[in-house]
């Protein structure tokens, strides 16, 4: 079992690493600052809150970008930003129609100084990902759970070898080879001279 979930904490880590150094190999094609709009949106992963929950937001940024007035759709590494990149024949209403779209989702426009700041991020291109993209960051959160998990595992087993010492009084040696377990159930009702011929 612990091999089993250390194979899997290291594919997930492994993985990880990955996935940080490709983001920057798809990036925004630099489209002019006023085709493109910014809004703040809660897609974070609800197990890895650091990053963006792929499997939510993939539908929502496909979705973004079937619609004939958006070139492309783009979600921040954070989960927090959507990035809108209109195509250049696009009005106004039939942005303000994508944007009330956006906000029955909770997405709202960011506007002013702070949406100046997100464009300059965004054009960048360090951390952002389209709909297909977003992938990488659900393969990153499962290996943020699977190193999780070992972890959890590692501490219950560390509890659980401390109480068999502790009511055996044998070594962890013994314990690490397999010697102590189920020790209570094999020597339960055993007098301590007989464990200690044993």
């Amino acid at each position: 079992m612990k091999a089993i979930l250390t194979t899997l904490a290291i594919g997930g880590l492994l993985c990880c690493v990955s996935v940080r150094a490709e983001d920057t190999k798809t990036a925004p094609k630099n489209p002019s600052p006023d085709r493109v709009s910014i809004f703040e949106a809660p897609l974070q992963c609800p197990a890895a809150p650091q990053i963006g929950c792929g499997s939510r937001a993939k539908p929502l940024l496909l979705e973004l970008e079937r619609d004939s007035n958006v070139s492309e759709a783009w979600l921040n590494r954070a989960g927090t930003k959507i990035a809108v990149v209109w195509k250049p024949e696009s009005k106004a209403k039939a942005r303000r129609g994508v944007a009330t779209k956006l906000k029955e989702q909770e997405a709202t426009e960011i506007k002013g100084k702070p949406r100046d700041e997100a464009i300059t991020e965004f054009l960048s291109g360090n951390g952002w990902y389209r709909g297909a993209d977003v992938d990488r960051l659900s393969e990153e959160e499962a290996g943020i759970i699977a190193a999780r998990l070992v972890q959890r595992v590692e501490a219950r087993r560390g509890r659980h070898y401390r109480r068999s010492i502790g009511s055996t009084g044998r070594s962890q040696d013994h314990v690490a080879k397999g010697e102590g377990r189920s020790t209570s159930a094999r020597f339960g009702r055993c007098s301590k001279e007989t464990l200690h011929r044993r």
